[in-house]
């Protein structure tokens, strides 16, 4: 990362990730799975309220795809605001980063634990991944090392 983007404290980044937007042929399969499984459930359940509820839930389970995700990452933390929740955190709460190719797992956890998936916060990139991963390794790195410093003055 370069000096600039490390010195400058006021850097926000802010997107929205809406992946039924993003690509055309994964929203009509999902569409698709969604009202098949809904038809499928009511007909094996010979009940047309199972399969509505059951394509309700299914729907519902999928909301990260069929609604948008808005992030906001700053010098204080992270906002992930969706449909039904909003999240903040301090980057104070993450210890390290696993970036994929769709996004990037931030974890409470120094090493991989069992418990990432429960504990840790997934983030889904748009077209900004470059940035937004250097961004938030410079941000743990400054973190860790603000961490070190209090512990190495109470010694």
């Amino acid at each position: 990362m370069n000096d600039s983007v490390r010195k400058d404290k006021t850097i926000t980044f802010e997107w929205v990730s809406h992946p039924l937007k993003q690509s055309y042929y994964k929203s009509i399969l999902a569409i698709g799975s969604v009202i098949a499984s809904a038809i499928l459930c009511g007909y094996f359940m010979d009940s047309p309220g199972f399969g509505l509820l059951g394509g309700v839930v299914l729907f519902l389970s999928l909301g990260r795809f069929f609604f948008p995700t808005r992030y906001k990452l700053d010098r204080d933390g992270i906002s992930v605001k969706t449909i039904t929740t909003n999240v903040t955190h301090k980057w104070s709460r993450y210890r390290s980063m696993y970036p994929d190719r769709n996004g990037a797992l931030l974890s409470p956890f120094m090493g991989p634990s069992r418990l990432e998936s429960f504990r840790g916060l997934y983030i889904t990139f748009t077209d900004n991944r470059e940035q937004i991963v250097e961004f938030i390794r410079a941000r743990l790195e400054s973190e860790l090392n603000e961490i070190s410093a209090q512990q190495d003055n109470k010694s």
